[in-house]
């Protein structure tokens, strides 16, 4: 279920979670989206991964271990799972109303990042407030 209620809907993870997508941890990814999303945590190595870690706590010893052999020991960023399409789309009409990254990033709930990959992805060159002021 998205974050709105709606399952009709795929929800979209970030590359660190396919690892526990694929094992079966679905549900622990989302999760992991919710508490941690635009984070940047630590994932222990599986030498060094213990029930009581904070990752072990969130999702639980086996999807942590999943995590831990997919990516352990290193610090991740942890991508806001969202609902894509939706998201997509309010950026796209933020970028249309001549808001900058960061306030749309603040806005939405998505990172300054992913907003400018939107702007990219369609082709809308970066927006300046100063560029209408200079061309008058």
């Amino acid at each position: 279920m998205n974050e709105d209620g709606n399952t009709s809907r795929p929800r979209y993870f970030g590359a660190v979670y396919m690892p526990l997508i694929e094992a079966g941890f679905r549900a622990e990814a989302e999760r992991l989206a919710q508490k941690w999303g635009g984070l940047k945590r630590y994932v222990p190595g599986v030498d060094h991964l213990r029930p009581t870690s904070p990752l072990a706590r969130l999702i639980g010893y086996e999807a942590a271990r999943v995590l831990a052999e997919a990516f352990g020991p290193s610090h991740l960023y942890f991508a806001r799972g969202a609902d894509r399409g939706h998201l997509k789309a309010r950026i796209v009409h933020a970028l249309d109303r001549g808001l900058r990254p960061r306030e749309i990033a603040q806005e939405t709930g998505a990172s300054e990042e992913w907003v400018r990959r939107v702007r990219a992805t369609i082709g809308m060159e970066p927006f300046t407030r100063w560029d209408a002021a200079a061309h008058g």
